[in-house]
């Protein structure tokens, strides 16, 4: 039984993840129709969706976060695709201040 080396088990996040459901709004390139969601778990660049239909890694999308009376525009790509757990989106472009207003409401969760 081959064992991997420490450093490859080690966690590959640059920023702490956090266990919330917020909504989120996934429109996938060329796709007239956006998807209605809630995050499972999202961090400062990229967020887990549990998703029926699973899109496909590499699609790039268009997400709206909505945090309070805030709502977030944001491109992105799905880098993950898990059968149990879904999309994996990582966060590639914020507009406006929109980084900012999530950084914020970041800190004033616990972690999981």
């Amino acid at each position: 039984m081959s064992r991997q080396p420490a450093i490859a088990q080690a966690e590959r996040r640059l920023h702490q993840r956090y266990s919330v459901h917020v909504p989120i709004q996934l429109q996938p390139e060329g796709a007239a129709t956006p998807i209605l969601l809630e995050t499972s778990n999202l961090s400062l660049y990229g967020c887990s969706v549990m998703i029926a239909l699973q899109l496909p890694v590499g699609i790039r999308v268009q997400v709206t976060l909505t945090l309070a009376e805030h709502r977030i525009p944001i491109r992105g790509r799905v880098i993950t695709r898990h059968p149990q757990f879904g999309n994996g989106i990582m966060f590639m472009k914020f507009e406006d201040d929109g980084e900012q207003r999530l950084r914020k409401f970041l800190e004033g969760l616990d972690p999981r």
